[in-house]
């Protein structure tokens, strides 16, 4: 029989999918018929445990959708789902030369072919397998929708290649919160994130929640990534540790040692925190990349060192938009030299890790005397973006980073493009604030008790409505405009809408913010969704002045709870409606 290649065009991609010439016999490959199912799930024998996950995590969900439980074999026999990359086979292919990650989707002589080109690629191909074509929705953590169906079917003639478009995706557990951790972990995969950002800003709760034996396994079963900090300039040189006995590795203040930051001009202090960092490797080497961020306080050391070291001041970019007592000047050089000292030292002892370093309050400005070193991964936080609602809502991602408007976002803009004209695009991601944080009652990391849950630190009373879905489809499609390939969100109180599109903007970055609005409210809501889609999307449009679209919105609700008998959704919209009560009328 003779074949042919015939290409699939994605935006910004096309796959090349083996296609016979002839027309299949069959329109459809039928999984289960009637409640029943001649498939098993084949996964090789020595597959990686992701992929064995991958089979384990498609047979659970089949049995939820269908009620059949397929069987996991390492043989082929009959008709079979097989799960995993085949590098002997000429179906893989096409995945060979796409961006890590990748996945393929193959219906092929009667069977179905799962297959990413690295273990996590290939659970991805399982997720995205299942939300695609079964229906499933991933749209919170701990939220799954799982249809049920008597039977399934997927064309025969299948062919479904993806790729990532940002190689670094990251959720940021912040607040660091044992159960929500696990929840967002699982959440992560489904959206196929490829890095849990552990932050703990130099507090104990990795060993008060015993994280290595709880948290650990469930990010490398899925085969993904772990960054582990947040601020932890004192978990590598404590204070508590060190101050008395070494006033000269704190920082100098006003004329005084002062242990908020750290000397970093003085080399013994970067010793001291490799030495720390390498031996925190030694006992957690599950862990690819760990954090060394100034502590959360815009203070610098004023030493005359680290002045020297610093070399020509300059105002930081940080102070637009700012209304400061004092200025404040760049101090990125400093940094940079510092991060690459301790840098070349853990790596003489774990070549594999990376260090991060934040580009954050006087550190947000690209360096002009130094460069990162390979092994230095930067995070840019462009925090405080306008416009802001009120002095408590001061983060503003209502426009695009781009929109010319807004001085504070043009300045970000700048200091993004002048970072990656001197980091590798692939150390370098922006640290987003899409769940927003001023609903916080108190820091998590100031009570490092197991017993902390979510309900004491968020305040009901002032969550709100940030969709800020416009903007952020804008800016992540610009972002790939100028070569940009990470990025990275903090979590919060999960602003449902922002976190169900960032993920899928990370693959697909041309897909408008509407098209990710309608498909959330279709899986969320079900028969609610034609109100749900329009008061979301009011929210969208209306940005900062959502407010005044109160009475409008309510009357949307009311429409949707009239529509539906499902108590999961009903108590989705009462959520919306709890949030609503505490927007003051226009």
């Amino acid at each position: 029989m003779s074949c042919k290649l015939a290409i699939v065009c994605f935006p910004l991609v096309a796959v090349l999918v083996g296609a016979c010439a002839t027309q299949p016999t069959v329109k459809h490959l039928t999984l289960v018929d009637e409640g029943k199912s001649t498939y098993s799930i084949v996964v090789s024998p020595s597959a990686p445990a992701p992929e064995r996950f991958a089979a384990e995590e498609l047979r659970r969900y089949l049995l939820e959708i269908a009620s059949v439980q397929l069987p996991i074999t390492d043989t082929h026999s009959g008709s079979f789902i097989q799960v995993g990359f085949d590098p002997e086979s000429p179906r893989d292919e096409p995945l060979r030369d796409l961006t890590e990650d990748s996945f393929l989707i193959q219906a092929e002589n009667q069977n179905l072919y799962l297959a990413g080109n690295s273990p996590r690629g290939t659970l991805y191909a399982v997720y995205y397998f299942l939300e695609k074509y079964l229906d499933c929705g991933w749209i919170k953590p701990g939220q799954d929708v799982v249809p049920k169906k008597d039977s399934i079917q997927v064309p025969a003639s299948l062919g479904d290649l993806q790729q990532p478009q940002f190689s670094h995706r990251s959720l940021l557990l912040y607040p660091f919160i044992h159960d929500r951790n696990l929840r967002n972990v699982d959440w992560a995969a489904k959206n196929r994130l490829n890095w849990i950002h552990a932050c703990l800003n130099s507090s104990n709760l990795w060993e008060e929640f015993d994280s290595r034996n709880t948290l650990v396994p469930e990010i490398e079963k899925r085969g993904l990534l772990l960054n582990y900090g947040g601020h932890t300039f004192h978990n590598w040189v404590s204070p508590e540790k060190y101050f008395e006995e070494h006033p000269e590795y704190f920082s100098l203040i006003n004329g005084k040692r002062d242990p908020r930051q750290l000397n970093v001009s003085n080399e013994r202090v970067a010793e001291v925190a490799a030495e720390n960092m390498n031996a925190f490797l030694d006992e957690n080497p599950e862990v690819d990349m760990v954090d060394v961020w100034l502590s959360d306080v815009a203070v610098w050391d004023e030493s005359e060192e680290t002045l020297e070291m610093e070399g020509e001041q300059r105002l930081s970019a940080f102070m637009v938009g700012r209304n400061l007592r004092e200025p404040l000047y760049s101090r990125s050089n400093s940094n940079i030299k510092f991060i690459n000292r301790i840098a070349r030292q853990v790596a003489e002892e774990h070549p594999s890790v990376l260090v991060q370093t934040l580009a954050y309050f006087m550190l947000i400005d690209a360096p002009t005397q130094v460069k990162p070193a390979s092994n230095v991964m930067v995070g840019f936080a462009p925090i405080n973006r306008q416009p802001s609602r009120d002095e408590i809502d001061r983060t503003g991602y209502w426009y695009p980073i781009y929109d010319p408007r807004h001085d504070v976002n043009r300045s970000r803009l700048e200091q993004i493009e002048k970072w990656l004209e001197v980091v590798d695009p692939k150390r370098f991601f922006t640290y987003e604030y899409y769940s927003h944080y001023s609903t916080a009652l108190a820091m998590i990391d100031r009570d490092t008790r197991a017993k902390n849950l979510e309900k004491k630190l968020i305040d009901p009373s002032r969550r709100t409505f940030h969709v800020y879905s416009d903007a952020i489809a804008k800016d992540i499609w610009y972002y790939t405009q100028i070569g940009m390939e990470g990025m990275g969100t903090e979590e919060w109180d999960w602003n449902e809408i922002n976190m169900y599109l960032y993920p899928r903007l990370t693959w697909e970055p041309w897909r408008s913010s509407t098209s990710l609005v309608e498909d959330y409210c279709k899986r969320a809501y079900g028969d609610a969704a034609a109100p749900m889609i329009r008061h979301w999307l009011i929210l969208q449009e209306s940005k900062e002045k959502y407010p005044l679209e109160k009475s409008r919105c309510l009357v949307l609700l009311d429409e949707a709870e009239k529509m539906t008998s499902d108590s999961v959704v009903l108590r989705r919209i009462q959520e919306l409606r709890e949030i609503w009560s505490h927007v003051p009328e226009a």
